[in-house]
């Protein structure tokens, strides 16, 4: 694969699990240093939407400021050779496969991380405690993830 520039996280709805996700890996790397763009987009999309509240809360109890955002559709040009696209489960995999012509360069969270399949608990319309829930599981295969690409920036450099 070549140099990745940008990674994009895809969930149902673009309110709550992949920008929890973006802001988890924001977190564990410096992305000023890399040039890395990270961003969120959903599958389905009607018009764009806050983050859900929950979701931020539960990251600011976690030390950590999710970033204003308003939920996109994912679209063919979210596709390049520079770009990854993780989804947070299989089923959103394939249905990216099904639905997008040019899509290239999709894993699930855990592929990527090179860890069993893990299936991240969707909280929608549920309380905080689930969310809680959501955002540790995610931070653990996010953390992967971030290991994953210190890895492949050290290969690259030596």
């Amino acid at each position: 694969m070549n140099v990745i520039n940008r990674i994009v996280f895809v969930s149902e709805t673009d309110t709550d699990i992949g920008p929890m996700a973006v802001t988890i890996l924001e977190k564990l790397l410096d992305l000023k240093e890399r040039k890395l763009i990270v961003e969120s987009r959903g599958l389905i999309v009607l018009f764009p939407e806050p983050c859900n509240s929950k979701a931020v809360t539960v990251a600011r109890e976690r030390l950590m400021d999710m970033p204003s955002h308003f939920s996109r559709q994912l679209t063919e040009s979210d596709f390049s050779e520079d770009t990854v696209v993780l989804t947070v489960n299989k089923d959103e995999k394939d249905r990216i496969y099904r639905d997008f012509e040019n899509a290239i360069n999709v894993f699930t969270l855990s592929e990527y991380a090179r860890i069993p399949e893990k299936e991240i608990p969707n909280p929608i319309g549920k309380d905080e405690d689930e969310y809680r829930l959501c955002f540790d599981e995610l931070y653990s295969v996010v953390f992967k993830v971030a290991s994953e690409l210190n890895e492949a920036d050290k290969k690259e450099k030596s």
